[in-house]
């Protein structure tokens, strides 16, 4: 017997792996930025810091993208994972982060992105068990 799929199942695993592959990018920053971060040196011109920083806020910014895309398609058949107010703080901060350059408003997104990263790593693996 063929298996048959609806174009629903092929739309969540098409939006399943694109995050997957953007936490994956995400998770190396992060892990880079909070652990690996302190071994760089300064140089005169550059504040590597800042550059590895902006990289994290980016990829937080795409991983949470791509997770909302993967959350709104997978909601339709299980309501609630995302009812938190940490979600909703992951998502104002996320469209903050793309908005905002003040120095002040990064720094408060990036203390919380642990958290986030927490939450993110949480519901790929509640989605990956419902797939």
């Amino acid at each position: 017997m063929k298996a048959q799929f609806s174009m629903n199942d092929v739309n969540i695993h098409y939006k399943f792996d694109n995050a997957k592959q953007s936490f994956k990018a995400f998770d190396e920053v992060f892990k880079f930025y909070y652990k690996e971060l302190d071994k760089l040196a300064w140089t005169e011109e550059l504040d590597i810091r800042k550059v590895v920083r902006d990289s994290l806020i980016q990829r937080f910014e795409c991983s949470v993208e791509t997770c909302w895309k993967l959350l709104s398609q997978h909601l339709k058949e299980c309501y609630g994972i995302y009812e938190n107010e940490l979600g909703i703080k992951m998502i104002d901060d996320r469209n903050l982060a793309a908005h905002t350059y003040k120095e002040e408003t990064v720094e408060e997104i990036v203390r919380r992105i642990p958290d986030y990263h927490k939450l993110v790593k949480k519901i790929i693996t509640i989605i990956k068990s419902n797939i």
